[in-house]
């Protein structure tokens, strides 16, 4: 029996402050310069596997006598850079600490569809896998598209985000990055987290033995 699947990744770390690419910017009158970066491009089509080959990616396990003709591969990121501001009245006075611009990493750094090549293209096989998983692929372009904009109105929003006129009073500047590291992966790891287990919940969906056993119905020649 045919089985197909997804496969993704992720990471989330802060990184370096680094100079702005192209990307959304936005800036309220309330917060610093934000930057939110990142895309969804389509998948790289890759045919020249074979089923065995396509099943050694794969992660996970399958009933017995299931073999995969097709595997969606996916990594994604977020990252956080920011620059950050330190004013002090006097030595030995608390440090005001702000946050004068940040950039958030968010997008695909991998997308790759499988199909075996034991079915070649125009067959009905071969239509059949690649509908398949350009379900899986329109599942990550969709709820990644939700996420950038509740990332996008979150970080817009947010109160907790010390500025210039509302900073942190901190005793030195590693306190003040330490600090500022907590408040903004307060914002963008929660809403990483449940973009994950989204996209978990909706590729489990169409990968069921029903959905599975439907494709196999529909040609005549699997391998």
């Amino acid at each position: 029996m045919i089985g197909l699947a997804a496969v993704f990744l992720m990471a989330a770390a802060p990184a370096p402050v680094r100079k702005p690419a192209r990307g959304a910017v936005v800036r309220p009158s309330s917060l610093p310069l934000i930057e939110l970066q990142g895309d969804f491009r389509g998948p790289r089509i890759i045919h020249d596997r074979t089923a065995s080959e396509i099943e050694a990616i794969r992660t996970g396990k399958e009933p017995k006598g299931w073999h995969n003709p097709g595997l969606t591969v996916s990594e994604h990121i977020m990252n956080t850079h920011y620059e950050l501001g330190l004013e002090q009245d006097r030595p030995g006075a608390p440090y005001r600490a702000y946050l004068s611009k940040l950039i958030v990493e968010f997008g695909y750094t991998k997308l790759e569809v499988y199909v075996a090549r034991e079915y070649a293209k125009g067959t009905c096989e071969y239509n059949q896998v690649l509908k398949h998983e350009m379900e899986h692929v329109n599942i990550h372009a969709a709820t990644y598209r939700k996420y950038k904009r509740l990332l996008k109105g979150a970080l817009e929003a947010s109160g907790r985000l010390p500025t210039r006129k509302k900073p942190l009073y901190v005793k030195n500047p590693d306190q003040a990055q330490v600090q500022v590291d907590r408040l903004v992966k307060g914002i963008t790891n929660p809403l990483y987290d449940r973009f994950g287990a989204e996209l978990l919940r909706a590729q489990a969906k169409i990968d069921t033995p029903a959905n599975y056993q439907a494709i196999q119905r529909k040609c005549g020649q699997w391998r």
